[in-house]
């Protein structure tokens, strides 16, 4: 790794643990674990990231994975987005600390936000780290992401018992795939990437409510 990337990624981690005094935003509060359980995640999206990609990460958060991945990779653009405007404040600060380019991000939930024209299919690349249930967040996050473009999941072992539901619902979404990665974090902790390639336009009446999401999940 780059010796920059590092120290930067390195002033991304004190940044959020400082914040983390303030607001709760993560449970590990140890800088190496920090390093080996989220931040070593968020680089494993790394080559699957086109260069130049438009990124959209749902359910920021902290900023992992979009301000890991803009220090990582300044040549893409990313978009975080999250509903709760405290987390979107403290990411914004985490950002500015870390030198990160993160010059605009969305404050609403992901199934209003994708209705809004100029956010709707207009992303080469959805991501979502612990999002929702895999139906649920195809649902959340398809109709961000243009023709030809990509949804990842970042998931753990739920992922196997996830797959089959959330066949179905990616064909109504028009997602094709999905294209599994794996890898093993520190402790050979498993987490794998479901990758899920855009072919079709995602239908207008997608997402639905919160409501009717959680409800009633895409069959």
């Amino acid at each position: 790794m780059d010796k920059y990337i590092k120290k930067q990624l390195d002033k991304y981690a004190q940044a959020v643990l400082e914040e983390n005094e303030l607001l709760n935003l993560v449970s590990i509060k140890d800088l190496s674990e920090f390093w080996s359980m989220h931040i070593m995640d968020c680089l494993a999206l790394e080559p699957y990231i086109p260069q130049g990609a438009k990124v959209i990460d749902v359910g920021s958060g902290a900023g992992m994975p979009a301000v890991v991945l803009k220090i990582a990779r300044p040549d893409i653009f990313v978009m975080p987005l999250d509903s709760i405007r405290k987390k979107m404040d403290a990411l914004m600060r985490i950002a500015l600390k870390t030198g990160a380019d993160i010059g605009e991000y969305i404050v609403m939930r992901a199934e209003v936000a994708a209705h809004i024209d100029e956010y709707r299919e207009s992303f080469d690349v959805a991501v979502a780290r612990a999002l929702a249930p895999l139906p649920q967040a195809l649902e959340y996050c398809a109709a961000f992401v243009k023709a030809g473009g990509v949804f990842i999941a970042m998931k753990g072992k739920a992922l196997e018992s996830e797959l089959q539901l959330a066949q179905g619902a990616a064909e109504l979404l028009g997602l094709e795939g999905p294209n599994i990665k794996s890898y093993s974090l520190e402790g050979d902790i498993e987490r794998k990437l479901a990758i899920y390639t855009k072919t079709a336009q995602t239908p207008g009446k997608y997402p639905r409510r919160q409501a009717a999401i959680k409800k009633k999940p895409l069959p």
